[in-house]
Formats: C-alpha cells, structure tokens, sequence
C-alpha cells in the first residue's frame, strides 16, 4: 500500500503487514504511530524510514500478538518523544543512536525489555509494567531488578506505573542476594495500589533499589 499523501502530518496504522507500506513520499509527518505485524527482518526496514521522515516528532511502536519486533535502532534528528507498546510475552530491545531532541520515552509491557542510548539527552521516562504474577520467587524479582537496571538511559525523571505494591516491596529481600545499591535514578514517581500501612515499607524498599533518589513520591494508581 503507497501513501501518496505529500502533507499528511499525523498516520496511525492498527493491525496492518508494515512491508506492505510505501512512505516514501511522505516528508511531512510529525506524529506517527504503527501497531503492526511484523516480520523478522523488518526492523531493519523500520530503522531506514524514521531518517526518512526529517519531521517526526512523535512516535508510537506496538506489536501485534506473535509480533516479532524485538530488535529497534533509533536515529532522528526531530524526534520528541518515543512511546513502546509491548504487551504480549516477546523480548524487546530499543537502542536511541541518535535522538538530540528526545525528551520522553514511554514503555508499556513486560519485564523482558532493554533501552540504551548512546547520548546524554536527559529524558523523562513513563514505565507500566503488566503481567505481574501473584506468586513471587527470586528468580522474578532477580528479573525486575534486570529489567530496571536495563534502562540504560539518563533519566530525569522516571514515573512507574505497578498495578500493585508488594512486587516492589519484596525487592528489598534481595539484600540478602545483592547487598550493594543498584540503581541510579534520582527522581521517581510511583504509581500503585498500595495500603497505608505499607507505604512505609515501600519506601524503605525504593530508597534501598535506588540509594541515589533526591525525590520521591508516591499516588494511588487510578484503576
């Protein structure tokens, strides 16, 4: 499918085979968005079209069920904020080469996700962690704290959201694993559901997973 709309500025494609799109008259855009079918090599595909897009602002990434997305490589020159829907069960790694103007970088979906980027923008990050399961071992908690600490990026300020507070609160029993801090963010927000009575708890637990916090807050996460 060719778009031949030279002025087009905002495209959202839902449940589309993305090699069947032809952008390349499209210079215009500055808000895109793709939840698409994607093939193995399509990344690489993916990777050649922002460049080609000198206006984009805003992008929006999402996989389809069984979607194949695992491996994105970022370079533009415009780009403001970058938003990641993940929310089937696949791997995900996202790195920003090139991104001068980034500001903000969301992430919806599992545990198993890595961003890195090689500059030195300070973004403010938005994380919603899903499928959190009720039944907790070391060997998920040894995965959340991967999964934060593969956030390679210099964040201003990260907001979480956790649908719940104790998966955060039993990180703190990794002290006996890992007695060093872990993770240097210095700003947090987190959003979840999470007891009076245990707010303390959670605190105490956030202070040890990230010794170098300036601030901190913490909201009860609208349903």
């Amino acid at each position: 499918m060719q778009i031949e709309a030279i002025n087009l500025e905002s495209l959202e494609l839902h449940g589309v085979s993305f090699d069947k799109l032809d952008f390349s008259v499209c210079k215009a855009i500055t808000n895109l968005s793709f939840t698409c079918v994607w093939n193995m090599n399509e990344s690489s595909s993916l990777e050649n079209l922002i460049p080609n897009l000198p206006l984009l602002e805003n992008l929006t990434l999402g996989n389809m069920r069984g979607g194949n997305l695992k491996d994105i490589k970022i370079l533009s020159q415009n780009m403001k904020s970058f938003n990641v829907n993940n929310r089937y069960d696949g791997e995900m790694t996202v790195v920003i080469e090139w991104a001068p103007k980034l500001a903000s970088f969301s992430y919806t979906g599992n545990i198993n996700f890595c961003i890195t980027m090689e500059s030195s923008n300070f973004l403010n990050g938005t994380f919603e962690i899903l499928k959190i399961e009720n039944n907790f071992e070391d060997d998920w908690f040894i995965s959340m704290i991967e999964f934060l600490l593969n956030l390679n990026c210099s964040w201003n300020m990260v907001t979480l959201h956790v649908d719940k507070a104790e998966p955060l609160i039993g990180l703190i029993n990794l002290k006996i694993i890992s007695p060093l801090p872990l993770v240097n963010w210095e700003h947090l927000r987190v959003l979840t559901k999470c007891k009076s009575e245990k707010e303390s708890e959670l605190r105490d637990a956030l202070r040890w997973i990230f010794p170098s916090l300036k601030t901190i807050s913490i909201a009860k996460r609208a349903t």
